[in-house]
């Protein structure tokens, strides 16, 4: 090419040399940027399996707590009939001691 002609062609080659190498450096960006948006959605979809354990963690927990809880209303139930009856059983051994003392019968009290 003629050295005259050349200067008419560089500077536009120089244009589309410099444009070719921002094209570049913004396809390479590109590529950084989805690569990081990859890796924070996996960073979030772990976050979210962590929530989602924890919170299944604490439905089994209160689900057990509760099972406690009922289980331990059925003793205390239990244990308010039983002492009711013993209750009434000595009542009922009390009053026929005195019955028995009033007949004039001997009753050994072994307490």
């Amino acid at each position: 090419m003629p050295p005259n002609l050349r200067g008419l062609f560089e500077p536009p080659l120089a244009k589309f040399e410099k444009l070719h190498q921002q094209f570049r450096f913004l396809r390479q960006q590109q590529a950084i940027a989805f690569k990081l948006k990859e890796q924070w959605e996996e960073a979030q979809k772990k976050k979210e399996h962590q929530i989602k354990m924890i919170l299944d963690m604490e439905a089994k927990v209160k689900a057990e707590e509760q099972r406690w809880e009922k289980r331990i209303q059925c003793k205390l139930e239990d244990y308010k009939k039983v002492k009711l009856q013993y209750q009434k059983l000595d009542a009922q051994e009390k009053r026929l001691i005195k019955l028995f003392e009033e007949n004039g019968f001997a009753v050994d009290e072994e307490e």
